[in-house]
């Protein structure tokens, strides 16, 4: 309860300033992670892809550096799609075939949520 509570003052708090702040971060961390590793699994024959889901529309200027950043990390093409949902409150999910990246807020308030209940 506490946990959906923090997302409606946050979702209500949330401005264009603080929704670029965290985008920002989202690409500082994808730029950090290991992504070549994030494409295995996938069949050789196949195209990769990604799917970018964040909280807000993506600004040119997010969707230019992440798709550098994917193409300096990553030697092959990668297809980008992207998708908005507002339940994230902030930030971005890249999700891949296998596996996900979660830098949004609603990430972060269920990571808190969870190691909560794991020390009770």
């Amino acid at each position: 309860m506490a946990a959906q509570f923090s997302q409606g003052i946050l979702t209500d708090l949330m401005s264009k300033e603080l929704q670029d702040q965290f985008q920002k971060e989202f690409l500082e961390k994808i730029g950090n992670l290991d992504l070549p590793s994030y494409l295995k699994g996938t069949k050789p024959q196949e195209r990769n892809s990604v799917k970018v889901i964040t909280a807000d529309k993506p600004s040119t200027t997010f969707t230019n550096a992440l798709k550098k950043i994917l193409q300096t990390k990553l030697s092959e093409d990668i297809d980008i799609t992207y998708q908005v949902d507002p339940g994230l409150v902030a930030g971005a999910v890249l999700r891949f075939e296998n596996k996900l990246v979660d830098g949004s807020l609603l990430g972060q308030i269920n990571l808190l949520k969870k190691k909560y209940q794991e020390a009770k």
